[in-house]
C-alpha cells in the first residue's frame, strides 16, 4: 500500500512504512525521502500525530539534518485516551485508515494554526507491530 496525499494531508498505514517490528536504524529510504522533503526551497510545515507503531517515524524524521526547517510539531498520543482527547471521539480501534485519517486532519489543523499557512501539511500514523501471540 502507497501513502495517500488527500490535499495536504498525509495518511500513512503500517504497511506504507513497511513496519514490521520495533527499529530505530534509519532505513535509507526513509532518509531520502525526509532529506528530499527538507532541501525543497520551501519545505512542508509539517505537524505529526502518530501512534502505536508510528511512534518509528520520530526518529526518522527528526534525526534527518533539515528538520528543524520543516517539523512544527511531533505528538505521540499513546494511550487511548490521550488518542480520543485529540480526536475529539473515542474510536472503537485505533489501528485502521479512518482513524490515521482523522490524526492527519487534526495535524493539518494544528499546523495551520502554528502558521504554516499554504505551506501546511499533517501527517497521521497508527500502526501496530507484530506482538507474540499474533493479535
Amino acid at each position: 500500500m502507497r501513502p495517500r496525499r488527500t490535499s495536504t494531508r498525509l495518511v500513512l498505514t503500517a504497511a506504507a512504512l513497511g513496519v514490521r517490528a520495533a527499529s530505530t536504524a534509519l532505513p535509507a529510504d526513509a532518509l531520502r525521502l525526509a532529506s528530499s522533503l527538507y532541501m525543497l526551497s520551501s519545505p512542508p510545515q509539517l505537524v505529526a500525530l502518530v501512534t502505536g507503531g508510528g511512534a518509528q517515524l520520530a526518529p526518522w524524521l527528526l534525526a534527518t539534518p533539515g528538520a528543524s526547517n520543516s517539523i512544527l510539531e511531533f505528538s505521540v498520543p499513546y494511550a487511548k485516551a490521550s488518542l480520543a482527547a485529540v480526536l475529539g471521539h473515542d474510536p472503537p480501534q485505533s489501528v485502521n485508515a479512518a482513524v490515521a485519517e482523522s490524526m492527519a486532519e487534526r495535524a493539518y489543523e494544528r499546523s495551520v494554526a502554528l502558521g504554516g499557512g499554504e505551506r501546511s501539511v499533517g501527517l497521521g500514523c497508527t500502526a501496530a507491530l507484530r506482538s507474540e501471540p499474533m493479535r
